[in-house]
């Protein structure tokens, strides 16, 4: 059950296709020009925050990438040999987007790393991410929806995590990526149960061994707890101690959500109905059996 938030980087259409003026024959050189240079100022200072305008045809591109391409165009036609060559001119050489999800998967990987269990239990993570995951560890995954996997080491159920029919203290490892704050809202078909969250919580807790660790990242906020509903919880650190314990905080950080990066503490929003990321590791008292 993952987050389908959106990542930072995102694709302008619509309005957007007005304002950079599809309509070729009108426009004068002059104008493409400005329209050019204005997209070229803009989507700098966009990708500093992890959004980028994507460019509607040549006119989208400043002048010199955009003679650029077309002279390259013509040679790719002329050299092509067998293949048809058609224009789709993209600029994509400005700097990589950067998500919050990328900081996500790096903490969990490296945790994982650390602590090596011989199998994981997932619930509800980036499946992408953990498809890299599994290319060297078993894995159970655990979706509300059904979902089929034709890995070998992988087995899927398809359960509410608040009904799961698994026996207690079973694994030294749990992984959930943005997914905890989804349980009992009902947006991925799942009962509607204000009180979901926590019991999804004490369900994790149980069948996690003494001496097993949890890795999850849920939304926080330094300002008022929030159920943007039926999105999702936002968290604040105080309550997401409170609803986790008796785990051990063993490693926490912070996200900020755009532009993605690790932040301090003092740097999470308190915006109402914003959000950045906490992310932790957290250890089930007791010695492992």
């Amino acid at each position: 059950m993952r987050a389908a938030d959106p990542t930072p980087q995102s694709t302008v259409t619509g309005r957007w296709q007005a304002l950079a003026g599809v309509n070729r024959d009108a426009a004068s050189s002059g104008r493409s020009r400005r329209r050019a240079t204005w997209l070229t100022f803009v989507n700098r200072v966009l990708c500093r925050l992890g959004f980028r305008l994507q460019p509607v045809g040549p006119e989208g591109l400043d002048a010199d990438t955009a003679n650029r391409f077309a002279r390259q165009l013509e040679t790719a036609r002329r050299e092509a040999g067998a293949w048809t060559v058609r224009e789709e001119l993209r600029d994509d050489s400005r700097p990589h987007p950067v998500s919050y999800i990328d900081f996500e998967c790096e903490f969990a990987s490296a945790e994982i790393a650390r602590i090596d269990p011989d199998r994981i239990f997932d619930i509800g993570s980036y499946r992408h991410w953990l498809l890299g995951v599994m290319s060297g560890r078993r894995a159970i995954t655990l979706d509300v929806r059904e979902r089929e996997t034709r890995l070998a080491n992988e087995t899927a159920i398809t359960a509410d995590v608040r009904d799961m029919d698994l026996p207690d203290e079973t694994f030294d490892m749990v992984v959930s990526l943005h997914t905890i704050e989804h349980f009992g809202l009902g947006r991925y078909g799942d009962p509607f149960d204000m009180e979901g969250c926590r019991k999804g919580i004490g369900q994790i807790i149980r069948v996690l061994r003494p001496g097993g660790r949890l890795v999850f990242s849920v939304p926080v906020t330094r300002g008022a707890p929030c159920v943007a509903f039926n999105s999702h919880r936002i968290f604040t650190r105080d309550l997401i101690w409170e609803w986790f314990a008796p785990l051990l905080p063993e490693r926490e950080a912070f996200i900020k959500k755009r532009p993605g990066r690790w932040c301090a503490w003092e740097e999470v929003t308190d915006e109402p109905g914003n959000w950045d990321v906490y992310i932790g590791c957290y250890r089930k008292p007791g010695a492992p059996s």
